[in-house]
């Protein structure tokens, strides 16, 4: 395993950490309310973690990227668009 494989998978435990407090916290709302929605959809909890995860690291991608502070809106709006991912919708140039 290389160093960048082990940031990535160390990044995206820390996020998926990051979920697990937003949900038990109800802070915000939305992260439980898509992780209902996703297990009424019949999505197993394994995937409906990853895919919160990738919510917000697609708000962390586009934070760096923009050189800007995180904002919880576009977070909100990737958590709505989920099951697909924020990547998915995103214009190559």
């Amino acid at each position: 395993m290389t160093n960048t494989d082990s940031f990535g998978k160390e990044f995206g435990e820390e996020l998926k950490n990051a979920v697990k407090v937003q949900i038990r916290s109800n802070n915000p709302p939305e992260v439980k309310g898509t992780f209902n929605r996703l297990i009424e959809e019949g999505v197993v909890k394994s995937d409906i973690m990853k895919m919160l995860a990738s919510a917000m690291a697609g708000e962390v991608y586009d934070m760096m990227k923009e050189k800007r502070k995180f904002q919880e809106e576009n977070y909100i709006k990737y958590l709505h668009q989920l099951p697909t991912m924020p990547w998915d919708n995103k214009k190559t140039t």
